[in-house]
């Protein structure tokens, strides 16, 4: 495990509060997913939905920037305008193109895990990227105050 360079108080609010509510939402959907592979015996390959999740989750790497605001001593993230559009372009497609691809015998349970695990597994990369660019900008800051 990658040693952590920051501390939780030099977080704006805001990254502090999306963190928490990232962990929980990841929690709740993988007790629902686990409840539904138990009850409905989910199959194997459905993980594979996961795998999906975190591919998609990577563009999110390019939808957020992150910088150390020197006045207020606290790590700030902004959005850039590509990473606005395609954003946008994600949330389009999971809301209007992806339910008309559907299939009307694809029992509701599976389709709901399904997606289900994509979402997971584009927090769970949401998460890591965050974490990934909040301890690069604490370790450029500590390498900085060394020299």
């Amino acid at each position: 495990m990658k040693k952590k360079y920051y501390k939780s108080e030099n977080l704006h609010v805001a990254i502090r509060l999306t963190f928490r509510v990232y962990i929980l939402m990841a929690l709740y959907l993988f007790a629902s997913v686990i409840y539904d592979s138990y009850v409905y015996n989910l199959p194997f390959y459905y993980i594979l939905f996961l795998i999906l999740g975190m591919l998609l989750g990577q563009v999110y790497r390019y939808t957020q920037s992150m910088k150390w605001d020197e006045e207020k001593h606290l790590v700030v993230t902004e959005f850039d305008k590509v990473g606005i559009f395609i954003l946008l372009s994600f949330i389009i497609f999971k809301h209007f193109i992806l339910g008309n691809l559907v299939n009307m015998s694809i029992h509701p349970i599976y389709l709901t895990d399904a997606i289900t695990l994509i979402t997971l597994g584009a927090i769970y990369t949401k998460l890591k990227i965050y974490r990934g660019l909040i301890n690069n900008i604490a370790f450029d800051l500590f390498s900085n105050k060394s020299d």
